[in-house]
């Protein structure tokens, strides 16, 4: 009798949550009567939340079990998306032992509603203990699942009164009722006939489909990725490469399946973020999946909850910038190769940490010199200096370059603004601070047609080279030649074609030609900007067919032809969708207008 029913019990579930995935409008038993269902239940089966049965049928009509109303939850809340398989699998993993105690097959849902809070692990024998899995779902009941669903427990629980007004109210549980008065608020869950709740009313499959529908509508997440650069604990703040967020009391943060905390977060870990509006709601990562190093001057280690945390200055940085790092218990520590304790380690040191399943497990402290071999990645000119080079043995490093810093260059002295990417380095480095910088550049040459021109405090001109564009940088020693005739980087003109002798990414000189035409430019006027004399011509291509905008600078001294009634004389009084003849030149890319015929 036993495996009677748990067969039962589990065909059940299947023939409810597996089969078919035919949508509302094509099941024959939903009738009219369903009509005020039938869009919730077809986005519910459309996406798999809800699925029909092997006859074809969706039986709106069936009841739904408690272990039934867990997994469409657990499928709301995104336990099947792909994004999410790494975090439910840790989920399953970590919430393993709790869940023995309970006879069920969909163990997997219902540790990732523990992992999202939705569920805690002592409301779990009220939904899957025995005797009482297999329960219908009560509206009462379906209530408190879907606050809990939506986030909406404190704020369903601080309420002082309730604006429900069903004639049943007091058949409502006191325990349900604020997590009714929440749902009605919020439209999820409504009244049944003559304004009652019926807070005993069994939960249909066509109700279940419904509400849940409505529960979603009103998560209303954003999700993106967020890969960390630092951590303020104090601050309450995580940073990434182009975000900042404030974390709250009310943030859940999530490292491999279980709750951690903003001192169990480590750069380098990628951070699935769940925000509603401005309020951070989930930060999910997987630190076991973080394996880096990173350097910088030690500002102490000190205890957290029982455990050590290394507090870092990175690498490069002045602006006060603290990382925390927790230590392993299994944490070495040397100083010059040789093992010392973690009280040896002290502040002021320049320490490399390698970082594992966010954790430290060494601290490699160097007080000695240190030659480094390799290749200029890049330069760090905000704050302090700093160059980032890649080793020989494959390893990237950053090396502060302090005042002292003695920098060659192809045997010439130089400063950190003469480096260029690709330089062969040889470092010499003390305490994180490289001594000597010696460069060799590598000289190339190339061809191509310039694409852009950046004028700032690092300017670059970017050319197009086998159909591939590539920025070179330019310093104060690069040469410009136009036309055989000295020049500057202003007098570069976009679409001319370059010869460029290279050190390393850095252009030594460029050599360029004007190019001079006279256009004919027949089409009409795409939009006009008279205050700065430039406008855009709608040309066709009489090849291709394509219609392109051509924009182009027209001179003061414009000759405006008007050969239809409306007599335009000045470039101001022109208007779009006129058809235009405008001729001028071609001067390094750019279109000047000297004359323009107006011929409808």
């Amino acid at each position: 009798m036993k495996i009677k029913s748990l067969l039962s019990g589990v065909l059940a579930v299947v023939m409810l949550l597996t089969f078919t995935v035919a949508g509302a409008a094509v099941f024959p038993d939903i009738e009219e009567r369903h009509s005020w269902a039938e869009e919730a239940i077809d986005d519910m089966v459309a996406r798999s939340i809800l699925k029909g049965f092997p006859d074809g049928n969706f039986k709106p009509d069936n009841g739904i079990t408690k272990l039934d109303s867990l997994i469409i939850a657990a499928r709301i809340a995104g336990v099947d998306l792909p994004e999410n398989k790494d975090f439910a699998e840790a989920a399953n993993k970590q919430y393993q032992k709790a869940l023995e105690l309970y006879d069920i097959n969909y163990k997997n849902e219902v540790a990732y509603l523990l992992y999202k809070g939705i569920l805690s692990e002592n409301e779990l024998s009220g939904y899957i203990g025995d005797g009482v899995k297999a329960n219908a779902l009560k509206r009462h009941e379906a209530a408190i699942l879907l606050t809990k669903l939506m986030g909406g427990t404190e704020e369903a629980t601080a309420v002082a009164g309730y604006s429900v007004d069903y004639v049943d109210l007091n058949d409502i549980p006191k325990a349900s009722l604020p997590y009714v008065n929440y749902v009605n608020e919020k439209g999820v869950m409504k009244g049944m006939e003559d304004n009652k709740f019926m807070p005993y009313y069994e939960v249909t499959r066509a109700m279940m489909a419904t509400m849940m529908y409505r529960a979603e509508k009103t998560l209303d997440y954003e999700v993106f990725d967020m890969y960390v650069t630092s951590v303020s604990p104090s601050a309450k703040t995580v940073k990434g490469e182009d975000d900042t967020i404030a974390v709250t009391d009310k943030t859940r943060i999530l490292l491999d399946g279980k709750v951690a905390d903003l001192n169990d977060l480590v750069p380098g870990i990628t951070l699935k973020v769940t925000v509603k509006g401005d309020d951070v709601i989930y930060l999910e990562g997987l630190a076991s999946t973080v394996q880096y190093s990173t350097t910088g001057t030690v500002n102490g280690i000190s205890s957290s909850s029982g455990k050590k945390v290394l507090t870092l200055s990175p690498a490069g940085t002045t602006d006060g910038t603290l990382e925390n790092y927790p230590l392993s218990d299994s944490c070495t520590f040397k100083i010059n190769g040789e093992k010392v304790s973690y009280t040896d380690i002290k502040t002021g040191m320049y320490a490399k940490l390698e970082v594992k399943a966010g954790q430290v497990t060494s601290v490699l402290v160097e007080t000695k010199q240190t030659t480094y071999y390799g290749t200029l990645l890049s330069t760090e000119l905000d704050g302090k200096a700093a160059i980032k080079v890649e080793l020989k043995e494959g390893d990237v490093e950053t090396f502060a370059i302090g005042t002292d810093t003695k920098i060659l260059r192809n045997g010439e002295t130089a400063d950190i603004r003469s480096l260029s990417a690709g330089d062969s380095l040889t470092v010499t480095v003390k305490a994180g601070v490289a001594v000597t910088v010696t460069a060799t550049s590598k000289n190339a040459s190339t061809e191509g047609t310039i694409a852009a021109i950046y004028i700032s405090a690092n300017p670059k001109v970017a050319l197009t080279v086998g159909g591939v564009e590539k920025e070179y940088a330019v310093n104060s020693e690069t040469k410009f030649v136009v036309d055989g005739k000295e020049a500057t980087i202003y007098d570069l003109r976009l679409g001319a074609t370059a010869k460029v002798s290279l050190a390393s990414s850095t252009i030594k000189t460029i050599t360029t030609e004007s190019v001079v035409v006279s256009p004919v430019l027949v089409g009409t006027i795409n939009y006009i900007h008279p205050e700065s004399y430039v406008m855009g011509i709608d040309v066709v291509d009489a090849a291709t067919g394509k219609v392109s905008t051509v924009q182009a600078v027209v001179k003061s001294t414009v000759k405006i032809t008007d050969t239809t009634a409306s007599n335009v004389r000045t470039f101001k009084a022109l208007t779009t969708g006129r058809s235009v003849v405008a001729v001028g030149t071609v001067n390094y890319g750019v279109y000047e207008i000297t004359s323009i015929t107006i011929t409808q």
